[in-house]
């Protein structure tokens, strides 16, 4: 069984949560909360990964981390708030540029792409999901955009581009 499956993120994001919870290690505790959150959405589950969003912004200020809201990124774009996803892209990436966070515009790039596709924004969400899936180094979040990378290039007719982003993904698969 891969790794990544459904069940194991489920088991592993739960299992991180509460080994940061019992041990009290409090700066890993945001880390956790936000791979369990993202694993939440992944599954449809807003609500309750809106309740550990909730969760999440005191355990970063009880931190100091500087983790962006990448899992409020998240459920907005899910979620189809549109203005509160576009203000979190633009902060998230005022935030992590000059810290030169990959993830952080890989995942920005990501939501950018998932907002427009649900727009029908196409030609935007292929740019966006083109340079989230350029990010090469960053082990996770290239992979979501593939899919949303396969849908923009389809819809805008870059047939092209959508059977080399369908072949890249069924490779990382």
């Amino acid at each position: 069984r891969h790794v990544w499956d459904d069940e194991s993120w489920h088991a592993l994001s739960d299992r991180h949560v509460q080994l940061a919870r019992s041990v009290g290690a409090l700066s890993e505790l945001p880390v956790a909360l936000n791979s369990r959150a993202f694993m939440l959405l992944f599954a449809g589950e807003l609500t309750a990964a809106a309740a550990l969003i909730q969760e999440l912004q005191p355990a970063i200020e009880a931190t100091g981390t500087r983790l962006a809201p990448y899992a409020a990124l998240g459920l907005a774009v899910l979620a189809g708030r549109s203005g509160e996803a576009n203000a979190l892209i633009e902060n998230i990436t005022r935030d992590v540029t000059p810290r030169g966070e990959g993830i952080g515009l890989t995942v920005v790039d990501w939501a950018h792409a998932v907002l427009n596709n649900a727009l029908g924004k196409y030609q935007e969400a292929l740019r966006s999901a083109e340079r989230s899936t350029g990010y090469l180094r960053e082990m996770t979040a290239p992979t979501w955009a593939m899919a949303e990378l396969i849908e923009a290039a389809a819809r805008s007719g870059h047939n092209d581009i959508a059977a080399d982003a369908l072949a890249r993904l069924a490779e990382t698969t």
